[in-house]
């Protein structure tokens, strides 16, 4: 069964907690997380392995597959790359399935409801596609599919903190190669002139965030990020964040998770 309570690990500053003296592997934050139901976006694997890894882009998977490759469970985004790539499986059970341990989730489909056009499908997800755009995006959306009731977002800032904009910033800059083989880089930081190398932190953030507001209406999604750009939901500290956890312990399996999310998977993509 999946739990009603998901966190959600993006790659904001806010999640050092002001502690840039310790390296990312030794933040005390991870321990917290350890017997909870967690989604971790992109890069996080490299410092904490969560319930499942989320990715967008598939130049990612192209730069990481071999790391993706020993990580227990990892959900992507279907696009034609992989398709051109002949890389997909398309087996009588596993529709979208990638390689062993990594699933692929289907793109949104727009969609008329009551005269206005609409792009995310809300707890019917699974059926009619996953919102994207950012990996923390599609990790909501997936979270909110599977029934979580208690959501809390990490390193979802949408700016700085501490003058960084990534919590790994000072240990690591993630480049690799394209699907054309030209160099990529990571996005993290600032230009000489103080634009975010990131674009999206320039602008049009909270935007697309606004799909979610109405999910409010029937269940509790909390930003813990004070000073986060996006102010869809309501904000938290972590000493209020660590409150919640220590209040509620769930002491989660996280083998029975992934099982459950792959049951979950199995049963909407089985032909």
């Amino acid at each position: 069964m999946i739990p009603d309570r998901c966190i959600i690990v993006a790659s904001g500053a806010s999640v050092r907690q002001g502690m840039w003296d310790t390296q990312v592997k030794d933040l005390p934050i991870w321990n917290r997380l350890d017997s909870e139901f967690t989604l971790g976006a992109n890069w996080l694997f490299k410092y904490y392995i969560p319930t499942a890894l989320l990715y967008i882009d598939h130049q990612f998977y192209i730069r990481e597959k071999d790391n993706l490759a020993s990580l227990p469970f990892v959900f992507g985004l279907q696009n034609g790359y992989y398709s051109r790539a002949k890389i997909v499986k398309s087996t009588q059970f596993e529709t979208f399935h990638l390689h062993d341990n990594i699933y692929l989730l289907p793109h949104r489909k727009k969609e008329e409801i009551n005269g206005q056009s609409t792009q995310y499908h809300s707890i019917n997800s699974w059926q009619k596609g996953f919102v994207a755009g950012l990996t923390g995006i599609m990790s909501l959306n997936l979270a909110i599919a599977c029934g979580c009731k208690e959501i809390y977002l990490l390193g979802m800032d949408a700016t700085d903190t501490d003058g960084r904009t990534h919590f790994y910033e000072d240990e690591m800059l993630p480049t690799g190669k394209n699907e054309d083989g030209g160099d990529s880089d990571s996005g993290i930081g600032k230009d000489n002139s103080g634009r975010f190398k990131t674009s999206v932190y320039n602008g049009g953030v909270q935007e697309r965030f606004e799909v979610f507001k109405d999910e409010l209406k029937r269940i509790n999604i909390y930003n813990v990020s004070l000073n986060s750009k996006i102010d869809t939901f309501p904000k938290i500290s972590y000493d209020e964040f660590y409150k919640q956890l220590k209040t509620n312990p769930l002491h989660l399996s996280q083998d029975d998770i992934r099982k459950s999310l792959l049951k979950t998977y199995n049963e909407n993509y089985s032909k």
